[in-house]
Protein backbone atom coordinates (compact mmCIF):
# COMPACT_ATOMS: atom_id res chain seq x y z
CA UNK A 1 0.00 0.00 0.00
CA UNK A 2 1.66 3.27 -1.07
CA UNK A 3 2.21 5.90 1.55
CA UNK A 4 0.52 9.26 1.00
CA UNK A 5 2.67 11.88 -0.68
CA UNK A 6 1.25 14.85 1.23
CA UNK A 7 -0.80 15.67 4.28
CA UNK A 8 -4.53 14.85 3.97
CA UNK A 9 -5.49 18.54 3.86
CA UNK A 10 -3.03 19.14 1.01
CA UNK A 11 -4.40 16.37 -1.21
CA UNK A 12 -6.27 17.06 -4.41
CA UNK A 13 -9.27 15.07 -3.19
CA UNK A 14 -9.56 17.23 -0.06
CA UNK A 15 -9.31 20.47 -2.05
CA UNK A 16 -11.75 19.20 -4.67
CA UNK A 17 -14.21 18.13 -1.96
CA UNK A 18 -13.82 21.50 -0.27
CA UNK A 19 -14.50 23.29 -3.54
CA UNK A 20 -17.55 21.12 -4.18
CA UNK A 21 -18.90 21.80 -0.69
CA UNK A 22 -18.17 25.53 -1.08
CA UNK A 23 -19.96 25.73 -4.42
CA UNK A 24 -22.87 23.69 -3.07
CA UNK A 25 -23.00 25.91 0.01
CA UNK A 26 -23.08 29.05 -2.14
CA UNK A 27 -25.80 27.60 -4.36
CA UNK A 28 -27.72 26.36 -1.32
CA UNK A 29 -27.52 29.71 0.43
CA UNK A 30 -28.50 31.51 -2.77
CA UNK A 31 -31.42 29.13 -3.27
CA UNK A 32 -32.55 29.48 0.33
CA UNK A 33 -32.21 33.26 0.11
CA UNK A 34 -34.32 33.42 -3.03
CA UNK A 35 -36.80 30.91 -1.65
CA UNK A 36 -37.10 32.72 1.69
CA UNK A 37 -37.42 36.06 -0.09
CA UNK A 38 -40.27 34.97 -2.32
CA UNK A 39 -41.93 32.79 0.32
CA UNK A 40 -41.68 35.64 2.83
CA UNK A 41 -43.11 37.99 0.23
CA UNK A 42 -45.93 35.55 -0.51
CA UNK A 43 -46.70 34.97 3.18
CA UNK A 44 -46.50 38.70 3.84
CA UNK A 45 -48.85 39.47 0.95
CA UNK A 46 -51.23 36.80 2.17
CA UNK A 47 -51.11 38.17 5.71
CA UNK A 48 -51.68 41.71 4.44
CA UNK A 49 -54.60 40.53 2.36
CA UNK A 50 -56.01 38.66 5.35
CA UNK A 51 -55.78 41.74 7.57
CA UNK A 52 -57.31 43.94 4.87
CA UNK A 53 -60.19 41.51 4.28
CA UNK A 54 -60.79 41.22 8.03
CA UNK A 55 -60.91 45.01 8.30
CA UNK A 56 -63.26 45.23 5.32
CA UNK A 57 -65.60 42.67 6.87
CA UNK A 58 -65.57 44.54 10.20
CA UNK A 59 -66.26 47.89 8.54
CA UNK A 60 -69.03 46.28 6.50
CA UNK A 61 -70.69 44.89 9.62
CA UNK A 62 -70.56 48.24 11.38
CA UNK A 63 -71.65 50.08 8.24
CA UNK A 64 -74.75 47.88 8.17
CA UNK A 65 -75.55 48.98 11.72
CA UNK A 66 -74.83 52.59 10.78
CA UNK A 67 -77.13 52.29 7.77
CA UNK A 68 -79.84 50.79 9.96
CA UNK A 69 -79.53 53.63 12.48
CA UNK A 70 -79.44 56.25 9.76
CA UNK A 71 -82.59 54.78 8.22
CA UNK A 72 -84.37 54.82 11.55
CA UNK A 73 -83.25 58.43 12.17
CA UNK A 74 -84.57 59.50 8.78
CA UNK A 75 -87.93 57.94 9.58
CA UNK A 76 -87.97 59.75 12.93
CA UNK A 77 -86.95 62.96 11.18
CA UNK A 78 -89.83 62.65 8.72
CA UNK A 79 -92.34 62.01 11.47
CA UNK A 80 -91.05 64.90 13.58
CA UNK A 81 -91.15 67.29 10.62
CA UNK A 82 -94.84 66.52 10.11
CA UNK A 83 -95.78 66.86 13.81
CA UNK A 84 -93.76 69.85 14.97
CA UNK A 85 -96.93 71.39 16.38
CA UNK A 86 -97.77 68.27 18.41
CA UNK A 87 -95.33 67.74 21.32
CA UNK A 88 -97.19 64.72 22.61
CA UNK A 89 -96.89 62.96 19.24
CA UNK A 90 -93.16 63.61 19.16
CA UNK A 91 -92.83 62.18 22.67
CA UNK A 92 -94.70 59.11 21.49
CA UNK A 93 -92.44 58.80 18.42
CA UNK A 94 -89.28 58.62 20.55
CA UNK A 95 -90.76 55.86 22.69
CA UNK A 96 -92.02 53.88 19.71
CA UNK A 97 -88.63 54.04 17.96
CA UNK A 98 -86.76 52.75 21.03
CA UNK A 99 -89.38 50.11 21.73
CA UNK A 100 -89.46 48.69 18.20
CA UNK A 101 -85.70 48.32 17.72
CA UNK A 102 -83.67 46.63 20.45
CA UNK A 103 -80.46 47.89 18.86
CA UNK A 104 -81.40 51.48 19.68
CA UNK A 105 -80.24 52.63 23.12
CA UNK A 106 -81.92 56.05 23.02
CA UNK A 107 -83.88 58.44 20.84
CA UNK A 108 -84.17 62.25 21.15
CA UNK A 109 -86.08 65.13 19.57
CA UNK A 110 -85.03 68.63 20.62
CA UNK A 111 -86.33 71.99 19.32
CA UNK A 112 -85.08 75.53 19.41
CA UNK A 113 -86.70 77.75 22.08
CA UNK A 114 -87.70 80.31 19.44
CA UNK A 115 -89.79 77.69 17.71
CA UNK A 116 -91.66 76.69 20.84
CA UNK A 117 -92.62 80.16 22.03
CA UNK A 118 -89.25 80.58 23.77
CA UNK A 119 -89.69 77.34 25.64
CA UNK A 120 -87.24 74.49 25.42
CA UNK A 121 -88.60 71.22 24.16
CA UNK A 122 -86.80 67.90 24.46
CA UNK A 123 -88.13 64.39 24.43
CA UNK A 124 -85.62 61.69 25.22
CA UNK A 125 -86.57 58.05 25.45
CA UNK A 126 -84.05 55.37 26.36
CA UNK A 127 -83.87 51.75 27.29
CA UNK A 128 -83.15 51.06 30.96
CA UNK A 129 -82.63 47.81 32.83
CA UNK A 130 -84.63 47.65 36.08
CA UNK A 131 -85.48 44.99 38.64
CA UNK A 132 -89.23 44.50 39.18
CA UNK A 133 -91.03 43.56 42.38
CA UNK A 134 -90.44 39.87 41.73
CA UNK A 135 -86.67 40.50 41.54
CA UNK A 136 -86.55 39.84 37.82
CA UNK A 137 -84.52 42.17 35.65
CA UNK A 138 -86.43 43.66 32.77
CA UNK A 139 -86.02 46.42 30.21
CA UNK A 140 -88.15 49.52 30.54
CA UNK A 141 -88.56 52.37 28.08
CA UNK A 142 -88.10 55.64 29.95
CA UNK A 143 -89.07 59.01 28.49
CA UNK A 144 -87.70 62.24 30.00
CA UNK A 145 -87.47 65.88 29.10
CA UNK A 146 -83.87 66.40 30.08
CA UNK A 147 -80.72 65.09 28.44
CA UNK A 148 -77.63 65.07 30.59
CA UNK A 149 -76.66 67.55 33.27
CA UNK A 150 -76.26 70.69 31.14
CA UNK A 151 -78.89 72.16 28.88
CA UNK A 152 -79.10 70.37 25.57
CA UNK A 153 -78.62 73.76 23.89
CA UNK A 154 -74.96 73.59 25.02
CA UNK A 155 -74.31 69.91 24.36
CA UNK A 156 -72.06 68.88 21.49
CA UNK A 157 -74.54 66.64 19.69
CA UNK A 158 -77.02 69.50 19.42
CA UNK A 159 -74.70 72.43 18.77
CA UNK A 160 -72.57 70.62 16.20
CA UNK A 161 -75.57 69.36 14.24
CA UNK A 162 -77.22 72.77 14.40
CA UNK A 163 -74.07 74.66 13.39
CA UNK A 164 -73.19 72.32 10.55
CA UNK A 165 -76.80 72.00 9.46
CA UNK A 166 -76.12 68.52 8.24
CA UNK A 167 -76.50 64.96 9.50
CA UNK A 168 -73.52 63.50 11.35
CA UNK A 169 -72.43 60.83 13.81
CA UNK A 170 -71.33 62.06 17.22
CA UNK A 171 -69.83 60.21 20.15
CA UNK A 172 -71.72 60.97 23.37
CA UNK A 173 -69.57 60.83 26.48
CA UNK A 174 -72.29 61.85 28.90
CA UNK A 175 -74.11 59.24 30.95
CA UNK A 176 -77.66 59.78 29.75
CA UNK A 177 -79.33 57.23 31.92
CA UNK A 178 -78.39 54.20 29.86
CA UNK A 179 -75.18 53.48 31.74
CA UNK A 180 -73.44 53.16 28.40
CA UNK A 181 -71.35 55.32 26.09
CA UNK A 182 -73.41 56.12 23.03
CA UNK A 183 -72.82 57.08 19.45
CA UNK A 184 -75.68 59.09 18.00
CA UNK A 185 -76.70 59.84 14.45
CA UNK A 186 -78.21 63.33 14.46
CA UNK A 187 -80.15 65.21 11.78
CA UNK A 188 -81.19 68.85 11.80
CA UNK A 189 -84.86 69.83 11.59
CA UNK A 190 -85.40 72.74 9.21
CA UNK A 191 -88.32 75.05 8.53
CA UNK A 192 -89.46 76.11 5.11
CA UNK A 193 -86.69 78.69 4.83
CA UNK A 194 -83.99 76.16 5.72
CA UNK A 195 -83.40 77.52 9.19
CA UNK A 196 -82.51 74.93 11.82
CA UNK A 197 -85.36 74.63 14.29
CA UNK A 198 -84.29 71.48 16.07
CA UNK A 199 -82.37 68.21 16.05
CA UNK A 200 -83.43 64.57 16.04
CA UNK A 201 -81.08 61.75 16.89
CA UNK A 202 -80.92 58.06 17.57
CA UNK A 203 -78.21 56.68 19.82
CA UNK A 204 -76.66 53.23 19.77
CA UNK A 205 -74.48 51.78 22.45
CA UNK A 206 -70.79 51.60 21.54
CA UNK A 207 -70.78 48.25 23.30
CA UNK A 208 -72.51 46.93 20.21
CA UNK A 209 -69.54 48.10 18.12
CA UNK A 210 -66.95 47.34 20.73
CA UNK A 211 -67.49 43.62 20.67
CA UNK A 212 -67.27 43.58 16.90
CA UNK A 213 -64.17 45.77 16.90
CA UNK A 214 -62.39 43.97 19.74
CA UNK A 215 -63.15 40.58 18.21
CA UNK A 216 -61.40 41.68 15.02
CA UNK A 217 -58.04 39.97 15.49
CA UNK A 218 -56.58 38.60 12.26
CA UNK A 219 -53.45 37.73 14.27
CA UNK A 220 -53.02 36.82 17.95
CA UNK A 221 -51.28 40.04 19.02
CA UNK A 222 -53.12 42.42 16.71
CA UNK A 223 -55.97 44.65 17.80
CA UNK A 224 -58.62 46.85 16.23
CA UNK A 225 -59.75 50.36 17.18
CA UNK A 226 -62.12 53.07 15.98
CA UNK A 227 -61.23 56.76 15.65
CA UNK A 228 -63.43 59.74 14.86
CA UNK A 229 -62.63 62.52 12.43
CA UNK A 230 -61.04 64.56 15.21
CA UNK A 231 -58.55 61.82 16.06
CA UNK A 232 -60.30 60.79 19.28
CA UNK A 233 -60.46 57.13 20.17
CA UNK A 234 -64.03 55.82 20.05
CA UNK A 235 -63.20 52.17 20.70
CA UNK A 236 -59.84 50.83 21.85
CA UNK A 237 -58.76 47.74 23.84
CA UNK A 238 -56.97 50.07 26.27
CA UNK A 239 -59.91 51.85 27.91
CA UNK A 240 -57.59 54.53 29.34
CA UNK A 241 -57.09 55.89 25.85
CA UNK A 242 -60.84 56.39 25.47
CA UNK A 243 -60.73 59.20 28.04
CA UNK A 244 -57.20 60.58 28.10
CA UNK A 245 -55.53 60.39 24.72
CA UNK A 246 -56.14 61.04 21.04
CA UNK A 247 -54.24 59.52 18.17
CA UNK A 248 -52.30 62.78 17.83
CA UNK A 249 -50.80 62.20 21.28
CA UNK A 250 -48.83 59.22 19.97
CA UNK A 251 -45.06 59.71 19.57
CA UNK A 252 -44.07 60.87 16.09
CA UNK A 253 -47.41 62.42 15.20
CA UNK A 254 -45.63 65.24 13.35
CA UNK A 255 -46.69 65.79 9.75
CA UNK A 256 -43.16 65.01 8.57
CA UNK A 257 -43.00 61.55 10.12
CA UNK A 258 -44.47 58.24 9.07
CA UNK A 259 -47.07 58.55 11.80
CA UNK A 260 -47.98 62.04 10.58
CA UNK A 261 -48.38 60.79 7.02
CA UNK A 262 -50.57 57.94 8.29
CA UNK A 263 -52.81 60.29 10.29
CA UNK A 264 -53.13 62.67 7.35
CA UNK A 265 -54.16 59.81 5.09
CA UNK A 266 -56.65 58.49 7.66
CA UNK A 267 -58.26 61.87 8.25
CA UNK A 268 -58.53 62.40 4.49
CA UNK A 269 -60.88 59.40 4.30
CA UNK A 270 -58.40 57.14 2.51
CA UNK A 271 -57.99 53.40 3.02
CA UNK A 272 -54.94 51.14 2.96
CA UNK A 273 -52.04 50.33 5.25
CA UNK A 274 -48.73 51.82 6.33
CA UNK A 275 -45.85 50.82 8.56
CA UNK A 276 -45.17 53.05 11.57
CA UNK A 277 -43.38 52.89 14.88
CA UNK A 278 -45.86 52.63 17.73
CA UNK A 279 -44.34 52.91 21.18
CA UNK A 280 -41.01 51.50 20.00
CA UNK A 281 -42.44 48.61 17.97
CA UNK A 282 -42.65 48.45 14.18
CA UNK A 283 -46.27 47.86 13.25
CA UNK A 284 -48.51 47.60 10.22
CA UNK A 285 -51.55 49.86 10.51
CA UNK A 286 -54.52 48.97 8.29
CA UNK A 287 -57.18 51.67 8.10
CA UNK A 288 -60.52 52.08 6.39
CA UNK A 289 -63.15 54.84 6.58
CA UNK A 290 -66.77 53.95 7.18
CA UNK A 291 -69.14 54.72 4.35
CA UNK A 292 -71.63 56.41 6.66
CA UNK A 293 -69.19 58.73 8.43
CA UNK A 294 -65.58 59.78 8.46
CA UNK A 295 -64.85 57.53 11.36
CA UNK A 296 -61.95 55.21 10.78
CA UNK A 297 -61.48 51.59 11.75
CA UNK A 298 -57.89 50.49 12.19
CA UNK A 299 -56.09 47.20 12.74
CA UNK A 300 -52.68 47.50 14.37
CA UNK A 301 -50.49 44.47 13.83
CA UNK A 302 -46.85 44.10 14.98
CA UNK A 303 -44.58 43.33 12.06
CA UNK A 304 -43.47 40.04 13.62
CA UNK A 305 -47.09 38.88 13.71
CA UNK A 306 -47.35 38.97 9.93
CA UNK A 307 -44.61 36.38 9.61
CA UNK A 308 -44.79 34.38 12.85
CA UNK A 309 -43.03 31.34 11.42
CA UNK A 310 -40.55 33.15 9.22
CA UNK A 311 -37.77 33.38 11.83
CA UNK A 312 -38.32 29.76 12.84
CA UNK A 313 -38.28 28.72 9.18
CA UNK A 314 -35.04 30.60 8.58
CA UNK A 315 -33.39 28.99 11.61
CA UNK A 316 -34.60 25.56 10.51
CA UNK A 317 -33.33 26.16 6.97
CA UNK A 318 -29.95 27.33 8.27
CA UNK A 319 -29.65 24.35 10.60
CA UNK A 320 -30.62 22.01 7.76
CA UNK A 321 -28.02 23.64 5.50
CA UNK A 322 -25.27 23.27 8.11
CA UNK A 323 -26.14 19.63 8.81
CA UNK A 324 -26.37 18.91 5.08
CA UNK A 325 -22.96 20.44 4.40
CA UNK A 326 -21.41 18.57 7.33
CA UNK A 327 -22.66 15.31 5.84
CA UNK A 328 -21.77 16.40 2.30
CA UNK A 329 -18.08 17.00 3.09
CA UNK A 330 -17.22 13.42 4.26
CA UNK A 331 -19.43 12.00 1.51
CA UNK A 332 -17.55 14.03 -1.11
CA UNK A 333 -14.24 12.97 0.41
CA UNK A 334 -15.28 9.31 0.26
CA UNK A 335 -16.52 9.49 -3.33
CA UNK A 336 -13.70 11.71 -4.62
CA UNK A 337 -11.07 9.57 -2.88
CA UNK A 338 -12.50 6.50 -4.55
CA UNK A 339 -12.60 8.20 -7.94
CA UNK A 340 -9.12 9.75 -7.62
CA UNK A 341 -7.44 6.77 -5.95
CA UNK A 342 -5.67 5.78 -9.24
CA UNK A 343 -4.25 9.32 -9.45
CA UNK A 344 -2.76 8.96 -5.99
CA UNK A 345 -1.27 5.61 -6.99
CA UNK A 346 0.14 7.13 -10.18
CA UNK A 347 1.61 10.08 -8.27
CA UNK A 348 3.29 7.73 -5.80
CA UNK A 349 4.63 5.51 -8.60
CA UNK A 350 5.94 8.47 -10.62
CA UNK A 351 7.75 9.76 -7.55
CA UNK A 352 9.29 6.31 -7.05
CA UNK A 353 10.32 6.28 -10.72
CA UNK A 354 12.04 9.65 -10.35
CA UNK A 355 13.96 8.16 -7.41
CA UNK A 356 15.24 5.37 -9.67
CA UNK A 357 12.84 2.57 -8.69
CA UNK A 358 12.07 1.56 -12.25
CA UNK A 359 10.74 -1.83 -11.17
CA UNK A 360 7.72 -0.15 -9.48
CA UNK A 361 4.54 -1.77 -10.79
CA UNK A 362 1.50 0.21 -12.01
CA UNK A 363 -1.51 -2.11 -12.29
CA UNK A 364 -3.85 -2.03 -15.26
CA UNK A 365 -7.49 -1.03 -14.81
CA UNK A 366 -10.77 -1.77 -16.53
CA UNK A 367 -12.10 1.76 -16.08
CA UNK A 368 -13.06 3.41 -19.36
CA UNK A 369 -12.89 7.03 -18.25
CA UNK A 370 -10.00 9.50 -18.53
CA UNK A 371 -8.44 8.34 -15.26
CA UNK A 372 -8.55 4.71 -16.45
CA UNK A 373 -6.93 5.69 -19.76
CA UNK A 374 -4.27 7.65 -17.89
CA UNK A 375 -3.54 4.71 -15.56
CA UNK A 376 -3.25 2.26 -18.46
CA UNK A 377 -1.00 4.72 -20.33
CA UNK A 378 1.25 5.01 -17.29
CA UNK A 379 1.27 1.21 -17.04
CA UNK A 380 2.43 0.92 -20.67
CA UNK A 381 4.99 3.68 -20.11
CA UNK A 382 6.28 1.97 -16.98
CA UNK A 383 6.61 -1.34 -18.86
CA UNK A 384 8.47 0.39 -21.69
CA UNK A 385 10.79 2.16 -19.26
CA UNK A 386 11.46 -1.09 -17.43
CA UNK A 387 12.34 -2.85 -20.72
CA UNK A 388 14.54 0.04 -21.81
CA UNK A 389 16.29 0.05 -18.45
CA UNK A 390 16.90 -3.72 -18.72
CA UNK A 391 18.36 -3.25 -22.21
CA UNK A 392 20.59 -0.48 -20.94
CA UNK A 393 21.67 -2.70 -18.02
CA UNK A 394 22.57 -5.54 -20.36
CA UNK A 395 24.52 -3.15 -22.61
CA UNK A 396 26.26 -1.77 -19.55
CA UNK A 397 27.22 -5.29 -18.46
CA UNK A 398 28.63 -6.10 -21.92
CA UNK A 399 30.47 -2.79 -22.01
CA UNK A 400 31.85 -3.48 -18.56
CA UNK A 401 33.21 -6.84 -19.69
CA UNK A 402 34.71 -5.24 -22.78
CA UNK A 403 36.28 -2.50 -20.69
CA UNK A 404 37.78 -5.10 -18.38
CA UNK A 405 39.29 -6.95 -21.37
CA UNK A 406 40.62 -3.70 -22.81
CA UNK A 407 42.07 -2.81 -19.43
CA UNK A 408 43.88 -6.15 -19.28
CA UNK A 409 45.14 -5.72 -22.84
CA UNK A 410 46.26 -2.22 -22.03
CA UNK A 411 48.20 -3.51 -19.05
CA UNK A 412 49.83 -6.13 -21.25
CA UNK A 413 50.63 -3.54 -23.91
CA UNK A 414 52.14 -1.27 -21.32
CA UNK A 415 54.26 -4.14 -20.05
CA UNK A 416 55.35 -4.99 -23.59
CA UNK A 417 56.26 -1.34 -24.21
CA UNK A 418 58.23 -1.31 -21.04
CA UNK A 419 60.12 -4.45 -22.12
CA UNK A 420 60.68 -3.02 -25.58
CA UNK A 421 61.92 0.24 -24.18
CA UNK A 422 64.27 -1.63 -21.90
CA UNK A 423 65.44 -3.77 -24.86
CA UNK A 424 66.03 -0.73 -27.02
CA UNK A 425 67.98 0.98 -24.29
CA UNK A 426 70.07 -2.18 -23.89
CA UNK A 427 70.61 -2.40 -27.64
CA UNK A 428 71.56 1.23 -27.71
CA UNK A 429 74.10 0.58 -25.03
CA UNK A 430 75.45 -2.46 -26.96
CA UNK A 431 75.58 -0.42 -30.18
CA UNK A 432 77.88 2.13 -28.63
CA UNK A 433 80.89 -0.16 -28.30
CA UNK A 434 81.15 -1.33 -31.97
CA UNK A 435 80.44 2.19 -33.18
CA UNK A 436 83.29 3.48 -31.04
CA UNK A 437 85.61 0.74 -32.37
CA UNK A 438 84.66 1.58 -35.97
CA UNK A 439 85.18 5.27 -35.24
CA UNK A 440 88.62 4.46 -33.75
CA UNK A 441 89.62 2.31 -36.79
CA UNK A 442 88.47 5.06 -39.16
CA UNK A 443 90.56 7.59 -37.27
CA UNK A 444 93.58 5.27 -37.29
CA UNK A 445 93.20 4.70 -41.02
CA UNK A 446 92.88 8.42 -41.64
CA UNK A 447 95.78 9.35 -39.50
CA UNK A 448 98.22 6.59 -40.46
CA UNK A 449 97.38 5.70 -44.03
CA UNK A 450 100.90 6.66 -45.34
CA UNK A 451 102.78 4.61 -42.81
CA UNK A 452 100.59 1.54 -42.50
CA UNK A 453 101.26 -1.68 -44.19
CA UNK A 454 98.82 -3.45 -46.32
CA UNK A 455 98.37 -6.23 -43.83
CA UNK A 456 97.73 -3.76 -41.04
CA UNK A 457 95.24 -2.01 -43.22
CA UNK A 458 93.52 -5.26 -44.11
CA UNK A 459 93.51 -6.21 -40.42
CA UNK A 460 91.82 -2.93 -39.55
CA UNK A 461 89.35 -3.34 -42.40
CA UNK A 462 88.44 -6.83 -41.24
CA UNK A 463 88.01 -5.58 -37.72
CA UNK A 464 85.86 -2.71 -39.01
CA UNK A 465 83.75 -5.13 -41.07
CA UNK A 466 83.32 -7.33 -38.04
CA UNK A 467 82.16 -4.41 -35.92
CA UNK A 468 79.98 -3.20 -38.78
CA UNK A 469 78.27 -6.61 -38.89
CA UNK A 470 77.66 -6.34 -35.15
CA UNK A 471 76.15 -2.87 -35.59
CA UNK A 472 74.03 -4.06 -38.51
CA UNK A 473 72.76 -7.00 -36.46
CA UNK A 474 71.87 -4.76 -33.53
CA UNK A 475 70.16 -2.29 -35.89
CA UNK A 476 68.15 -5.11 -37.48
CA UNK A 477 67.01 -6.31 -34.05
CA UNK A 478 66.08 -2.74 -33.08
CA UNK A 479 64.23 -2.25 -36.36
CA UNK A 480 62.29 -5.44 -35.76
CA UNK A 481 61.34 -4.42 -32.23
CA UNK A 482 60.39 -0.95 -33.46
CA UNK A 483 58.14 -2.39 -36.13
CA UNK A 484 56.41 -4.62 -33.52
CA UNK A 485 55.84 -1.59 -31.23
CA UNK A 486 54.29 0.33 -34.14
CA UNK A 487 51.81 -2.48 -34.74
CA UNK A 488 53.47 -3.78 -37.91
CA UNK A 489 54.05 -7.53 -38.31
Amino acid sequence: MPKPLTKPKDTFSWRLSLWVVTVVAILYVATLTVMFHFSRQAVRDEALAKAAVTLDETVLQIDLVFDQMEGATKCLHWMAEHHLDNPEAMRAFTQIVVKNDSAIAGCVIALEPDFMNRQQFLSYSFRKNIVNEQGIQEVKIVETDNYGIASYLHQEWYTETRDKNEACWIKLNEDLGTGQILAAYCMPLNDASGKVIGVVGIGISLDRFSQTILDTKPFPDSYCSMIDQEGNYIIHPDTVKLHRRTIYDLPGASQNTRMGILLKSMMAGESGYKTVDIEGEECYVFYKTFNSEKWVATIICPEDELLPGNARLQKSGLALAVVGLLFLLPFCLLVVNKILKPLGLLAHTVKRLTQGHYDETIPETHRHDEIGALQNSFHAMQQSIEKHVNDIQQANDALKKSNEALLAANVQAQEADRIKDAFIRNMSDQLGQPVNIIESIVNDLHNGKQGMTKSETEELVKCMEKQTAVVTKILDQMLEVSQQKGGQP
